[in-house]
């Protein structure tokens, strides 16, 4: 009665509710026809629409806590712009970066020390689709230089090849290696 009194005083041509019966979701439509005085309902089954919204949701979910949560630095590079499209709290932590800095920067500016062998390693990843390497070094935004490796690996995302790169801090374990290798 109040739908139908809305739609009859003119407010609304037309009401859209969702409806849950147990596992199932339903959208009303409510429409009231002037010349007849009716109203007509309209009754689609949402179901596995709002499913698989949540399923999509909970994926997302737990894409971003791994992305988030994991011990080595993530980015997400589109290699022909030289750009950091995402990265991970663990990139700003290890580079010492708040993420909107991070993200402003060019890759190339996180190497810069290493330019030559950074163009060798992407076009390397860009002609076999992954690679590895524990030659390159990035810049922290102190200016202090760490030593790294990474593994990187290309993606489609959004249209552009973009590529994602692991990165770890491999500072200590050089310094291991020398010693060992002065003895």
């Amino acid at each position: 009665p109040a739908i139908i009194g809305s739609l009859q005083t003119g407010d609304q041509d037309s009401h859209l509710r969702k409806l849950a019966l147990g596992d199932y979701v339903y959208e009303l439509k409510t429409t009231y026809v002037a010349e007849s005085g009716l109203v007509r309902i309209y009754v689609h089954d949402i179901s596995e629409r709002i499913r698989a919204e949540r399923a999509l949701r909970a994926s997302e979910d737990r894409f971003h806590t791994i992305f988030e949560y994991s011990n080595d630095a993530i980015f997400l590079i589109d290699p022909q712009a030289d750009q950091i499209i995402d990265c991970n709290s663990k990139a700003c932590r290890m580079l010492g970066y708040e993420r909107d800095q991070l993200l402003a920067l060019a890759i190339s500016a996180i190497h810069p020390n290493d330019l030559d062998k950074l163009q060798n390693f992407a076009q390397s990843v860009l002609d076999q689709g992954s690679g590895w390497t524990d030659e390159l070094t990035c810049q922290m935004h102190n200016g202090q230089v760490l030593a790294v490796e990474m593994s990187a690996s290309l993606a489609d995302i959004e249209g552009r090849t973009c590529m994602i790169a692991l990165v770890r801090d491999s500072t200590e374990h050089k310094r291991a290696q020398q010693i060992l290798a002065d003895e």
